[in-house]
């Protein structure tokens, strides 16, 4: 009879303490967040309630809003009509205060092998990108938000430089992260998200949009996802061994673990073993991100590539798994930089993308 009572007052609280958490707020002073705890309760009964490749308004749960532009999108060899459905005024999160500390710094860049030519104060291009996750985890809370928060595969990233980072070390910012545009394709829901870092001063220094993907039922059931990113980059520059330079990544094991410890993105299935395999994945996955970074290191130490990148985009593929060994292939053409990282056996693109 003490359990039942212990059970109830545990349940009474659970449910007082979740309508509490309401995440209606927009703007955050940097360590005056919202405790992580109720962040994942709110993230785990969203997930309960939602389904994957569906759009939700904020009024009625469960039900899908219609609303939106259209256009035609190719998506490989074929052509697809995407709508587009407009976020909501309120999707946006602002951290205020925010300061990046030189170990943090440090960390990131042992953990993705930057050597930034020598130069230990050096901010990399992808550093910024890290600090968001609190912020995407705050925005997929929002009542306003229209995914679920399960499942959302990260398709592809780009990223600018508008001002030297290294004022990022010398004063407080604020990262603001807002939703831009939602859109139905054939394999479930697109979102893109902005994130962008606002120096002291008030000046943008630096900003990226993320590509996710929120599959439908259909798409996993079929493999939509996983037939895109099998798709192979036919440029014969690739072929060309005169042109193009090939280097050799070996990933270790704990990859994921270590990165997950400097940009906060604990995702399971980038971790260990056991914790991928509760995910469907036979091994954990590299961060996308990591890869992006290790990528764009590389090149960066290139005799031929000192020169200082300001823009990069990638798109994801297959997963790189861990550990492996992946292949870095890059050339140059006029003021960029192509490259890609491929499986070393098969071949098959974990990521392609360009710098300048």
């Amino acid at each position: 009879m003490l359990w039942l009572i212990a059970l109830t007052i545990l349940a009474f609280y659970f449910a007082v303490f979740y309508r509490s958490q309401t995440f209606t707020e927009t703007n955050y002073e940097s360590g005056k967040t919202p405790p992580i705890f109720s962040i994942l309760l709110k993230i785990f009964v969203r997930v309960l309630r939602r389904r994957q490749g569906r759009i939700y308004c904020a009024a009625h749960q469960n039900e899908e809003t219609r609303h939106g532009g259209k256009e035609t999108k190719k998506e490989g060899d074929k052509e697809a009509e995407v709508e587009h459905i407009p976020p909501s005024d309120d999707e946006i999160i602002v951290i205020n205060n925010y300061r990046v500390t030189k170990e943090l710094l440090e960390q990131y860049k042992t953990v993705c092998g930057d050597k930034s030519n020598g130069v230990n104060e050096t901010v990399p291009l992808c550093f910024p990108e890290c600090l968001f996750v609190y912020n995407l985890l705050l925005l997929v809370c929002k009542p306003s938000f229209k995914l679920s928060p399960f499942g959302l595969i990260h398709l592809g990233q780009t990223i600018k430089q508008h001002e030297d980072l290294q004022q990022l070390l010398d004063a407080p910012c604020s990262l603001e992260t807002q939703t831009k545009d939602y859109r139905r394709v054939p394999r479930g829901v697109e979102v893109d998200i902005s994130v962008r870092v606002i120096a002291a001063s008030g000046k943008c220094v630096w900003s990226g949009v993320a590509t996710l993907l929120s599959r439908s039922k259909q798409a996993q059931s079929s493999g939509g996802a996983a037939s895109v990113s099998r798709q192979q980059t036919n440029d014969p520059a690739w072929e060309n061994e005169d042109r193009c330079t090939r280097q050799e990544i070996k990933v270790a094991g704990d990859t994921g673990v270590k990165y997950a410890g400097v940009s906060g993105d604990w995702n399971p299935h980038h971790l260990y073993p056991w914790s991928a395999r509760l995910l469907g994945y036979r091994a954990p996955i590299a961060h996308g991100l990591w890869t992006m970074a290790k990528a764009v290191a590389l090149i960066s130490e290139s005799a031929e590539n000192t020169s200082k990148f300001t823009e990069l985009e990638g798109k994801f593929k297959r997963p790189l798994f861990l550990p492996g060994t992946a292949i870095l292939e890059h050339y140059t053409e006029g003021s960029a930089i192509k490259f890609r990282v491929i499986d070393s056996k098969t071949q098959a693109p974990h990521l392609v993308g360009s710098l300048s």
